[in-house]
């Protein structure tokens, strides 16, 4: 996936949850590559959507280590 296609991703993100805090621009998308920068929360949403991953998943490659819910047996 090109640069391009998770921008574009992040649009659509930011419109189906009607706040533009989820759309990643540009640079912030280079900033993160490349200078190691951690997202805000809803930008680290908006990627976690863009790539199917847990959130929990992205939070632990920025050091938030987060325990994972475990379901209940009935």
């Amino acid at each position: 996936m090109t640069m391009r296609d998770v921008l574009a991703r992040s649009r659509v993100v930011a419109r189906k949850q009607r706040n533009p805090d989820y759309e990643l621009s540009l640079n912030s998308l280079s900033e993160l590559e490349a200078r190691g920068r951690v997202p805000h929360i809803y930008r680290l949403a908006s990627l976690a959507a863009i790539y199917g991953r847990p959130m929990h998943a992205l939070l632990g490659l920025y050091g938030a280590e987060v325990a994972r819910r475990r379901k209940r047996r009935k």
